[in-house]
């Protein structure tokens, strides 16, 4: 066997060792962490990247989570959003996480912030995990 073709077959084999080894929860944290960088930069693209273009809760779509979204962000000066805790459920290829959280935001009269607990439900789908329910329940 060639060097060259050696060369390539440990290539493809260390890729796929890498790609696989964090674990599910490990991926949904990195998920839902850009969710929060998102949310805090107001970067819609960044935020959307989370949520599986097949979203649907409701009567809420992709589309209109993003339109609700954008306007979040434009009402608002500044967002923060604090993580208090995070618990990961994962069954295969889909998962629950509840967050407990505390959002705050600057309005014209000053700032305000508020306690919240949110259940999101992941998939696992062929570009990683994505949000398809929860983000309309606040």
């Amino acid at each position: 066997m060639s060097k060259g073709i050696t060369t390539a077959i440990v290539a493809v084999f260390l890729s796929g060792i890498l790609s696989c080894g964090a674990s599910p929860e490990a991926q949904i944290h990195k998920v839902l962490d850009k969710r929060k960088r998102g949310l805090e930069q107001k970067d819609i693209e960044l935020y959307m990247s989370c949520v599986s273009s097949d979203y649907k809760d409701g009567r809420e779509t992709y589309a209109i989570i993003k339109q609700k979204t954008a306007g979040f962000f434009e009402a608002f000066d500044q967002i923060e959003l604090t993580i208090e805790d995070r618990s990961i459920y994962v069954d295969g290829d889909s998962a629950r996480v509840v967050e407990k959280y505390i959002l705050t935001f600057n309005v014209p009269s000053g700032k305000k912030m508020g306690k919240a607990e949110q259940l999101f439900i992941l998939r696992k789908e062929k570009d990683g995990w994505k949000i398809i329910k929860g983000l309309g329940k606040q």
